[in-house]
């Protein structure tokens, strides 16, 4: 597994649902709800769309599914009827690289506290590495909120502005009584 190779020295120090995420073999689907905000200029409006990302509006019903086979994971995120699909995998160097259609970022992991933040640390579009000073940055990290796994994603691009943001709460399906719902006023 992806993760628990790039973990290993921290797994004991994640918060219990951020392990379960990404290390339970069984819980390949979960269930929530997002909230998604939008940037608001047309170059932002054309990112989106041509990588589909979801519509914005909140506490909209969310499925995360993953599967895992030797050579990654491919997610399939579907934010009420829009779907969005990325592949992991670890590149030569052992680091995270997540595939968006033709755009690649390699990320490192940092545990610091009890988040698990995501930072981008190059990119590159059809294989061709990109100048480091249009990398996409932004907030991204996973927590616990209360029992849910929770998750934070900001994209924002140099000479664009903010893209999107999206964030929520899951639980696996499995144990899924009913679709929990973001609790705002709680910091993840």
């Amino acid at each position: 597994m992806i993760y628990e190779s790039l973990l290993v020295d921290k797994l004991a120090a994640l918060p219990p649902r951020i392990r379960d995420f990404h290390l339970d073999a069984h819980a390949t689907v979960w269930a929530g709800t997002a909230e998604v905000h939008h940037g608001r200029n047309i170059f932002a409006l054309l990112i989106r769309g041509l990588f589909g990302f979801p519509k914005a509006g909140e506490n909209i019903p969310l499925k995360v599914h993953i599967h895992r086979s030797k050579r990654g994971e491919v997610w399939t995120r579907t934010f009420g009827d829009k779907t969005l699909r990325s592949s992991q995998s670890l590149n030569r160097h052992g680091k995270l690289v997540e595939r968006f259609g033709p755009i690649s970022v390699t990320m490192k992991l940092i545990l610091e506290g009890k988040r698990l933040y995501l930072l981008p640390q190059s990119w590159s579009c059809l294989g061709l590495p990109m100048p480091d000073f249009l990398l996409p940055s932004g907030q991204t990290y996973e927590g616990q909120q209360g029992s849910y796994y929770a998750f934070h994603v900001e994209i924002l691009a140099p000479l664009i502005g903010h893209i999107i943001t999206y964030k929520g709460v899951l639980t696996p399906q499995t144990l899924k009584h009913f679709a929990p719902r973001l609790n705002h006023g709680k910091r993840i």
